[in-house]
């Protein structure tokens, strides 16, 4: 029997409260949504916020909705890469609380960044360090993913850390059950070598190591390591977070390749809800160009 992989609706709000969820969470029912992230804007209130907690499990209770997934939290100061010592006790802690907010609310991922590559203050840094800084934090969380039952998910992005072969080579070191890879579809277009290659910050990002450096083989790469997925779409200039055929992604080439990953057991959307799509939109072009077998776990 082939295995089931499932698609998993993104919920996200920034500024996020109870009462603004309600809504949302009714509207994706009443669509026959079951399966949901638990995204990093929700993960930071939860953490925040343990007496919300509560109140959460009620009205996800409330509309038959399930997290199958998570993203971790990934603002400045929260990420593996944080260079200072006192700070990565706290940030290790932060992160492990999140592990443990995701098993409680059923998520069988968490997707977590490597690098706070946003803050000037912390370059310039030799790459090494970066890489030392990584590999202490997986050492101190894969044994808290393994208790709880939880797979870290590493993404890539468009940084020096956080590269495919940079991945690729943290999950042959770190060969967990409990640790693998998201790929991130609308990360790796605007990494491509093939792309436009103009998006303004990566000047800046990679400023200090070299080239820029541009895949069109992320995903060959990966592939042996992926346990989940961010599906979005752009047009290579910009994260802009589409709807798949909005952008030039080749979905046609590109599911069929993504779902023969061993490891793959979600595919998330990762659709901005600040662009306005309804539900049904996002859904609909999700069922365009997915295995109708995904959505098995939701109602039709």
């Amino acid at each position: 029997m082939a295995k089931a992989v499932v698609f998993v609706d993104y919920f996200s709000y920034e500024n996020i409260t109870l009462e603004r969820m309600r809504p949302r969470l009714e509207e994706l029912a009443s669509n026959g949504v079951r399966l949901i992230s638990l995204s990093g804007d929700m993960m930071k209130r939860l953490a925040d916020h343990p007496e919300d907690v509560p109140a959460m499990h009620r009205l996800l209770n409330e509309f038959g909705i399930t997290c199958h997934d998570a993203h971790g939290l990934w603002r400045d100061g929260e990420e593996l890469t944080l260079p200072f010592e006192g700070d990565r006790k706290r940030m290790i802690s932060r992160v492990a609380r999140t592990l443990e907010l995701a098993a409680e609310f059923g998520c069988r991922t968490l997707t977590i960044h490597t690098t706070t590559w946003a803050n000037s203050t912390f370059k310039p840094r030799p790459l090494e360090q970066w890489r030392e800084y990584i590999a202490d934090g997986l050492e101190h969380l894969i044994p808290v993913a393994k208790r709880l039952g939880v797979c870290i998910a590493m993404e890539n992005i468009w940084g020096p850390c956080d590269t495919p072969l940079e991945l690729a080579a943290y999950a042959r070191q770190f060969d967990s059950p409990f640790f693998g890879l998201c790929y991130d579809a609308g990360h790796a277009h605007v990494m491509s070598a093939s792309g436009v290659r103009t998006w303004g910050c990566l000047p800046w990002i990679w400023d200090g190591y070299g080239e820029v450096q541009w895949f069109d083989n992320a995903l060959d790469i990966m592939l042996p390591y992926v346990v989940t997925a961010h599906l979005h779409d752009n047009l290579t200039d910009a994260d802009s977070h589409e709807l798949p055929g909005k952008g030039t992604i080749d979905w046609h080439a590109m599911v069929p390749k993504l779902f023969s990953a061993p490891r793959l057991i979600s595919v998330q959307s990762e659709v901005s809800t600040a662009l306005g799509y309804s539900v049904r939109q996002i859904r609909d072009a999700f069922k365009a160009v997915l295995p109708k077998s995904c959505f098995s776990e939701t109602v039709q």
